[in-house]
């Protein structure tokens, strides 16, 4: 009961206690995660590769906005020559990028002429890689305020 009592709101409500921890303090696990149903959605949390998508194309973006001489723009654009070591992945950052464009209907010089206008940029790209997260308790980020509009 001691331990019950010491717990705030907060830890209740941002991260379940792990059996081991239930099982030291002696107490019943409240939360059961039913078979049918998918852990994130109970904890009403975005999937870790949504999360993902969001931030490389927020990433994108930015770069995208840069002078042409910038170094991140230029490495973004920079194809090798050659083949990879032994042991590296032949899929790339930028073979992905160029796979989830293709998906969209985009291609680099389409997205190099979005990313220089930013309200358009937003409304063709990130919009659709917005956060879907129903959970009240977390802030809904809006493109504007990711954006700085």
């Amino acid at each position: 009961m001691e331990f019950q009592q010491k717990l705030s709101p907060l830890f209740k409500v941002s991260t379940t206690p792990s059996v081991a921890e239930l099982d030291i303090a002696k107490i019943a696990s409240p939360y059961y995660l039913e078979e049918d149903k998918d852990p994130l959605d109970l904890c009403q949390q975005e999937s870790t590769e949504n999360i993902i998508v969001q931030k490389r194309w927020r990433w994108i973006g930015h770069v995208l906005r840069k002078d042409q001489n910038a170094i991140p723009r230029v490495a973004v654009q920079w194809k090798p020559e050659g083949h990879r070591k032994r042991g590296r992945p032949k899929i790339t950052w930028r073979r992905t990028v160029e796979t989830e464009a293709a998906t969209m209907g985009q291609s680099w010089g389409t997205l190099r002429t979005l990313g220089q206008d930013l309200r358009l940029y937003i409304e063709q790209i990130h919009k659709r890689h917005t956060m879907t997260s129903q959970n009240p308790c977390t802030t809904r980020i809006s493109s504007a305020i990711l954006f700085g509009l």
